[in-house]
């Protein structure tokens, strides 16, 4: 299809200026995904430090449920768990982004 696009100039600068939106909201979206996981990242890791610190203390005072309550929202909350799927999406749309301009615009 590419091959095609080559050989009619008008359809393919349309498809260029269609397609430019598309392009540059797929980029908005991957860096506000990335700038998202780094503030969920910094406090994520606040949070799962305090909630590990909750965990500790339950566990001194022997209330056992407590503890592992707060031992899984520390691990809820974390930057290796929920924010990291941020990242892999911010990641795939970039990609995605990158993969179309160059389709287009690098003919």
């Amino acid at each position: 299809m590419l091959i095609q696009l080559k050989k009619n100039y008008l359809l393919l600068w349309v498809l260029r200026v269609v397609m430019v939106p598309i392009v540059l909201i797929l980029y908005a979206a991957g860096l506000i995904l990335q700038l998202l996981f780094g503030l969920c990242t910094a406090v994520g890791t606040l949070l799962s430090g305090l909630g590990g610190i909750a965990a500790v203390l339950a566990l001194l005072d022997h209330c056992y449920a407590e503890a592992a309550v707060s031992a899984l929202v520390a691990l809820l909350v974390c930057p290796y768990g929920v924010p990291q799927l941020l990242f892999w999406a911010g990641g795939i749309l970039l990609a995605a982004a990158t993969a179309l301009y160059t389709c287009l615009y690098r003919m």
